[in-house]
């Protein structure tokens, strides 16, 4: 049964994976897709929200603050939100790779990617060290996100983590 549980996990996380990429290529090809991933998953800006849990007032209002951030540091903060039950590290990191969320820009900019996991409630943040410190992203989860996500108020965790994330990167550029 373990087993059976275990291969189902992972043919999950590569169906997600493999969706996602897909999604992407797709749009890639068909140009709506711009090199900074402002078209995610038909229009929703920097947010896919596959477990359909963000009301459409905090998407909006949280792509915003994502919008000027990048037009003010060429910086890329995309945010996922999944049922997924794999291993929540190991399909961020696979994700934030797979985007190209890593490479700092000529203009200093990087990339972040928040996986938040809906069902079992955690959170991940991934970005280079050289961009958000390790112990800044833990400081954000730790005491914004998941007291929030063990509350069932995924919302509020994803509305305030999102805020966080986005001071810490306006405070790297001294803005």
């Amino acid at each position: 049964m373990k087993a059976t549980a275990t291969f189902s996990r992972s043919f999950l996380h590569l169906l997600l994976l493999f969706f996602l990429g897909t999604l992407l290529n797709s749009l890639q090809t068909s140009g709506a897709l711009s090199p900074s991933m402002k078209k995610l998953a038909g229009g929703e800006g920097w947010i896919l929200d596959v477990a359909r849990v963000l009301p459409n007032s905090v998407k909006e209002k949280v792509n915003s603050w994502i919008d000027s951030l990048f037009n003010e540091t060429k910086s890329e903060f995309v945010v996922v939100t999944t049922f997924q039950n794999s291993n929540t590290s190991s399909l961020a990191l696979d994700l934030f790779k797979e985007w190209n969320l890593g490479k700092p820009n000529r203009n200093g900019g990087g990339g972040i990617l928040m996986l938040v996991l809906v069902n079992h409630p955690s959170v991940v943040l991934v970005a280079l060290d050289s961009f958000i410190p390790h112990v800044s992203r833990q400081r954000v989860i730790d005491h914004v996100v998941y007291p929030h996500l063990t509350a069932k108020n995924i919302p509020r965790a994803f509305f305030l983590g999102s805020y966080e994330i986005i001071q810490v990167i306006r405070g790297k550029f001294n803005l």
